[in-house]
């Protein structure tokens, strides 16, 4: 069948074996089938992982929108922050960022059985970070590039005059 994707087996890690993630993708808010105290319905982050050898797993953790420092998402973007050496106004940025940096490391915590196979669970290890491998895009927008100010200040006169800049106009 066509539409089933073959997976490769589940990796043979140990408990508590730390090992680097691609992030394929996050999914945030998402409301859990948990609540809190008062009867309201947590929400959680959804990262779909990927490790080098190709095995594909899901590990989810707490969203807040304010987290503290305690909680594993607020440990989570002050470690983005110390590697990125870039300031955030919310989770969601934070989250974006952390989604092009797209590596993490992830924890085996345990094994989860299905038709006689052993499954590992992993958890987002939220202390540390791979160092980064390309140049992330900054939270804030920055200005023209001297290119970009050396063509407009040449063309000036072109501009002025309302001349047609390429060829298709």
């Amino acid at each position: 069948m066509s539409f089933i994707k073959k997976l490769p087996p589940p990796p043979d890690v140990k408990e508590k074996q730390i090992l680097k993630a691609k992030i394929n993708s996050l999914e945030f808010p998402i409301d859990s089938k948990y609540k809190d105290n008062q009867g309201n319905i947590k929400q959680q982050i959804c990262f779909n992982c990927q490790l080098e050898d190709g095995y594909e797993f899901k590990s989810w953790m707490s969203y807040y929108e304010r987290p503290s420092d305690g909680s594993n998402l607020g440990q989570l973007c002050l470690t983005l922050i110390g590697l990125t050496r870039e300031e955030y106004h919310s989770v969601r940025e934070a989250l974006n960022i952390l989604e092009k940096v797209s590596n993490i490391y992830v924890q085996c915590t345990g094994y989860r059985e299905w038709q006689g196979k052993f499954y590992p669970r992993f958890k987002v290890v939220t202390t540390r970070l791979p160092p980064l491998q390309t140049e992330l895009p900054s939270p804030t927008p920055k200005g023209p590039t001297e290119e970009t100010l050396s063509f407009i200040k040449n063309s000036k006169e072109m501009i002025v005059m309302g001349v047609p800049m390429n060829e298709a106009a």
